[in-house]
């Protein structure tokens, strides 16, 4: 005797039919989770892409606060400088202002163009 295959208002399915509509439930739960992955790794800031491009603009941001805190170091010791060591305020006169010491006379030469 063969078996018969009812639904839910009891009507009689071809067991051919049944099997297409499993396997066509199959894929498209296999294409919703594939879907959710891809959600889930492309969409918005939160997904993975968009936590990587935060991962990369952070280490950029930190580089660039080591620089400025290099040169910050840097100008603190110019003035440090400045305040102290009169030789130094004389090298910076004379390269930055062209100044002269007394007895002393400055060539500026002109390149030819």
């Amino acid at each position: 005797m063969q078996k018969r295959y009812y639904n839910r208002r009891y009507l009689r399915i071809d067991p051919k039919r049944l099997e297409f509509i499993k396997k066509r439930k199959r894929t498209f739960i296999i294409l919703g989770v594939v879907g959710a992955v891809f959600v889930l790794l492309f969409a918005g800031n939160y997904g993975a892409w968009g936590i990587i491009k935060r991962q990369l603009l952070i280490a950029q941001l930190n580089r660039q606060i080591k620089r400025e805190e290099a040169k910050i170091d840097s100008l603190r010791q110019e003035i440090q400088l400045l305040k102290t060591d009169s030789a130094y305020i004389e090298k910076v006169a004379r390269e930055e202002f062209y100044m002269v010491g007394k007895n002393e006379k400055l060539f500026i030469f002109q390149e030819k163009k």
